[in-house]
């Protein structure tokens, strides 16, 4: 577990998107802010930082968690957190924070190295562990996106875009580490799809702010880890233990994303 304090530089300066916000929405070892339709998530999840977040180790999250009901009023500054509750007022400082980067830039393709990825996600089986129900419809589109070399992005969007259950739909997970891999190694696809993604979406805000944070090169930290692999061309074994971060992100969120990077690297590839 990581034990201090970070914020994904996708946050900085923080009040960038405006001087007051909201609790929106609470879990366990979660909760997030919203500032207009901006989120900021706060998390303490083990080694996990959202692109769009910070995290928390345990003795400042739990000290902070009772003053983030839903409602509350939170005043943003550059360097610190207002939390404003019934019980009183808690500041959180972030003259502390470390900054993680969590922002990708575009890559060469050496399809022999990314064939052993292909081969790494496909050793998993991910079809059958997706939150979608692969139907004809949806391999139509499925098979749009490795295949086609125009795929109809505005269909794929309307069939994928929050489809599935949970905080972040299972569609709207592939189509974020679809993304990704498109801003790594087909910049032109990457352009195409974020175009019909750059938009307000039938689907749930926290899903919304991957998708917006992804389009700009962001992600959440275990798919930065497998960036870094990538970029490194790291032996088979720390790819292999990249995939297995990304493929425990969640209850089927890290399938999903999986199942999206193997269609991405099928299109890339062929």
């Amino acid at each position: 577990m990581w034990n201090k304090p970070m914020i994904s530089p996708y946050l900085v300066p923080l009040d960038q998107y405006g001087k007051i916000g909201k609790v929106h929405s609470d879990f366990e070892h979660s909760f997030n802010i919203a500032v207009g339709k901006q989120l900021i998530n706060v998390g303490n999840y083990h080694n996990y930082l959202s692109s769009f977040g910070f995290f928390l180790p345990d003795p400042l999250f739990q000290e902070l968690h009772p003053f983030a009901k839903v409602g509350n009023v939170v005043k943003i500054k550059q360097d610190q957190l207002t939390f404003y509750d019934q019980k009183g007022v808690y500041k959180l400082s972030l003259s502390n924070m470390e900054l993680r980067i969590l922002k990708t830039n575009p890559l060469p393709v050496d399809k022999a190295y990314l064939k052993q990825l292909v081969e790494l996600l496909e050793s998993e089986a991910l079809a059958s562990k997706i939150g979608l129900v692969i139907d004809a419809k949806a391999e139509k589109y499925l098979q749009q996106l490795v295949n086609d070399e125009r795929p109809d992005w505005t269909e794929i969007k309307k069939y994928l875009i929050g489809r599935g259950k949970g905080l972040t739909p299972s569609g709207d997970d592939l189509l974020v580490a679809y993304l990704f891999i498109m801003n790594l190694f087909w910049q032109e696809r990457a352009q195409e799809l974020a175009l019909v993604l750059d938009q307000e979406l039938s689907t749930t805000a926290v899903s919304q702010n991957y998708l917006w944070a992804c389009q700009k090169g962001y992600v959440s930290s275990p798919i930065y880890q497998l960036y870094s692999a990538i970029q490194a061309q790291a032996d088979r074994q720390t790819l292999q233990a990249a995939v297995k971060q990304v493929l425990r992100i969640g209850h089927t969120s890290g399938k999903d994303m999986g199942f999206g990077l193997l269609l991405g690297l099928k299109a890339i590839i062929k």
